[in-house]
């Protein structure tokens, strides 16, 4: 009897397939196939973006994390590398899962992942860049926000959190830097780096202590935790938000032994005199020992301190007709047309998404992160339209058939009512067709993005409704008329339309990289400019050091259910990495940090 053959290691392009593939079964496979990009179909980083070495926003493990320049549309966005050739087996599984959670995660109050590109020996990440930067930053200029402020922010984070951990995933490293504002205004927050966070649906207390210490929950120093540890963190950040300050100082053990008995104190002289007792009530009711009494992100969404603040002008519009005219317009488009709206999705501008996400935060009633049949049909009931429009409603925008709409479904349903002046988009759009940079869509091209049907509709059908000269293939102009035209014949409106398109494809140079915007005196003065992608260094305020050690956990298929935003991986400590074995595997995400500061990892602070 022959000895069986060995099974050689895995190769890492393999590994990122099955991502793919687990992915595409849980959300559906245009939004894995419409941003994740193989070099071996012809089509790489520099083809779409303009790179700007020079222009980095932090250094991590993996390199810089620089700036790039989207060419369709001039806007800047983050790019960070991995290495994928000759990484030993923890860095195969941090990239697997930062790849798998990133791609999976659609929040408003997330940094969004816009592309992935897969080439010889590296793989890119492409996301949006935070320009207002940290929280943290805010805090060390400027001190404690107002009561109604902070409470207003912790709104938006707790939102972000109760997405994630409605979604089975946890962060595990929950932080005042890892909250950044969107922009100068410094009103919109969104969560990033995702680096130690896994799913978490199996009920199997996690072991491995991760985080920052200062933000560490007591029972992860015991290694024996769930996803309330991120709770525990989320106390902490209201601390910062509310004093200014941190609850824990010190070495690092004084901090992990204040930490374990949960000795921290609310007192008038470390800045809480002027807070109100339902403040410190939420406070206390996060950064509470025993796990049971600790809130949850959905219990902290309706502790009285947040329910009850004063909200924003943002949240207290009624939803606007357009909106339901958009839902509308949605469910008439033919199913090629929904597919290229979901395209342009990815491209829209943040102006483009600041004009419709309060609606998409309004509808969800339940804050999980995604638009139930329940709540669109209640929305459409104030607006007089009947339940089985509704229902017709969300079946088109329910591209994954999982009865919810997801945050980038809702956004490719109000592209409907703003396509004339989105020109840029549609470019944007046939490129991500185009998978091989032929200049024209291919029904080979059309199979590879949709598969051999797409919502009951086949290729060739698609390829023949859109493929006016009968040629065999899309070209842009025959792309641009069917999306501006819905399929039908073509006004001179739109023949002009397509006719410029055409023209500045022809002539279109490279672009200087877009300037940041000038602040806007929004708050009583500017944070410096941070991108989603680069948590800068911590101030002298005493958020301290990160501590660390690499996770080793085998890897495991995570279970159904979305995930993630960028930073780049842990840098393991000189203490061997320490097996959880009852865990899928951990993913390294988000921004990386500026040089010379700490990344936050999974460690053995005991």
């Amino acid at each position: 009897m022959g000895n069986a053959a060995k099974k050689g290691p895995v190769p890492v392009r393999q590994q990122l397939q099955h991502v793919r593939s687990r992915v595409e079964e849980r959300d559906g496979i245009l939004h894995v196939t419409g941003r994740y990009h193989l070099l071996k179909d012809g089509i790489g980083l520099t083809d779409e973006y303009k790179v700007d070495t020079s222009r980095v926003l932090g250094t991590g493990v993996n390199g810089s994390v620089i700036i790039g320049n989207r060419k369709t549309d001039d806007i800047d966005v983050a790019v960070k590398p991995y290495a994928s050739v000759g990484i030993n087996k923890d860095d195969q599984r941090a990239l697997r899962s930062e790849v798998e959670i990133f791609l999976a995660l659609d929040h408003p109050h997330i940094a969004r992942l816009l592309d992935v590109y897969e080439e010889m020996d590296k793989l890119w990440l492409v996301m949006e860049v935070c320009t207002g930067g940290e929280i943290l930053d805010w805090i060390c200029k400027h001190g404690s926000f107002t009561e109604n402020k902070a409470a207003n922010l912790m709104h938006q984070m707790l939102l972000a959190v109760n997405y994630l951990h409605s979604q089975g995933i946890v962060h595990r490293d929950i932080k005042l830097e890892n909250f950044l504002f969107e922009d100068s205004t410094y009103s919109h927050v969104k969560l990033i780096d995702f680096g130690m966070s896994r799913y978490w649906t199996n009920n199997v207390n996690m072991k491995l202590a991760c985080g920052t210490v200062s933000y560490i929950a007591p029972e992860c120093l015991q290694q024996s935790y769930t996803i309330k540890c991120d709770m525990w963190s989320m106390g902490v950040v209201a601390f910062g938000l509310l004093s200014g300050d941190k609850p824990f100082s010190g070495s690092e053990q004084a901090m992990i032994a204040a930490i374990t008995a949960g000795n921290y104190t609310l007192d008038d002289e470390r800045g809480w005199k002027n807070v109100s007792e339902e403040a410190k009530d939420f406070v206390r009711k996060l950064m509470c020992v025993d796990v049971d009494q600790r809130m949850s992100a959905e219990e902290a969404l309706q502790h009285p301190w947040i329910a009850n603040r004063q909200a924003t002008t943002a949240e207290a519009e009624p939803m606007a007709e357009s909106t339901v005219k958009s839902f509308r317009n949605f469910a008439q488009a033919t199913t090629f047309r929904r597919v290229a709206f979901t395209m342009m999705s990815y491209s829209m501008s943040l102006d483009d998404r600041k004009k419709v996400r309060d609606a998409f935060l309004q509808i969800d009633t339940a804050n999980t992160g995604t638009i139930t049949m329940a709540e669109l049909l209640q929305v459409l009931k104030n607006q007089g339209i009947a339940n089985d429009d509704a229902k017709s409603m969300l079946d088109s925008l329910d591209a994954n058939d999982d009865s919810t709409i997801h945050y980038t479904e809702f956004l490719a349903a109000m592209m409907t009512h703003t396509i004339a002046s989105n020109e840029g988009h549609i470019k944007a759009a046939f490129n991500r067709l185009d998978r091989d940079n032929s200049g024209f869509i291919t029904l080979a091209n059309l199979k590879a993005t949709l598969g051999e049907s797409y919502d009951g509709v086949d290729m060739e059908t698609i390829l023949k409704e859109v493929d006016t000269g009968n040629t065999g293939n899309i070209s842009f102009e025959e792309f641009a008329a069917y999306i501006q035209g819905g399929g039908a014949e073509l006004g001179a409106s739109h023949q002009e339309l397509v006719c410029k398109l055409a023209e500045e494809e022809k002539k279109m140079a490279p672009a200087a990289p877009a300037s940041p915007a000038a602040p806007e005196a929004a708050a009583p003065a500017s944070a410096d400019q941070v991108a989603a992608a680069a948590p800068q260094a911590a101030p002298a305020s005493g958020y301290e050091q990160p501590a660390a050690q690499a996770e080793a956990a085998p890897a495991a298929a995570p279970p159904s259910a979305p995930a993630a935003a960028p930073a780049a991986p842990a840098t393991a400590a000189p203490a061997a990495a320490q097996a959880d074995t009852s865990q899928p595997p951990p993913a390294t995400a988000e921004p990386t940090p500026a040089k010379n500061q700490p990344t936050s990892q999974c460690c053995s602070v005991m």
